[in-house]
């Protein structure tokens, strides 16, 4: 088996409506190849954000203007990431966590489609359990990249 590239996953519209891209069931199917994954690397459990956790950021981004980045912890290694603005994703990510705080992760395809229509990559994502703080660099539709840090509200 290949090795995983690293992928990013962006997420809209904080209800809790239908995922109008990807449902459960297709979300399990990626849970099996990280799981699988997860088995040769070592356990992420003591590297990652908490089951339950939620983190936010409200933040201007140049060409995009004001965003709202959210990120709720569903279960170990899945998560729920939201994004409001002009950039509207929504979307179920299986993530890992290495003792770095480096996340691994991948998007759907149609947030895939939104960030390229945008012209917006998510470079890396990663975790610090010391400031309980998660992080994503995106890189938006100009030539330079954006370190953005969002806080735990629960």
């Amino acid at each position: 088996m290949e090795p995983r590239q690293p992928s990013q996953t962006l997420y809209s519209n904080f209800h809790r409506e239908a995922y109008d891209f990807q449902s459960l069931e297709e979300s399990k199917l990626h849970q099996k190849d990280f799981e699988d994954n997860r088995r040769t690397s070592k356990e992420t459990k003591n590297f990652g954000p908490s089951v339950g956790a939620q983190y936010h950021l409200q933040k201007k981004i140049p060409v995009l203007g004001n965003q709202t980045f959210q990120l709720r912890i569903l279960q170990e290694n899945l998560a729920e990431l939201i994004i409001n603005g002009v950039l509207e994703v929504k979307d179920i990510v299986h993530y890992t966590v290495d003792e770095d705080g480096e996340l691994s992760f991948t998007l759907s395809e149609k947030t895939n489609m939104i960030l390229k229509r945008f012209r917006t990559k998510l470079l890396a994502a990663t975790y610090c359990p010391k400031t309980d703080r998660s992080s994503i660099i995106v890189q938006p539709p100009l030539p330079m990249k954006l370190s953005l840090h969002l806080k735990r509200l629960l």
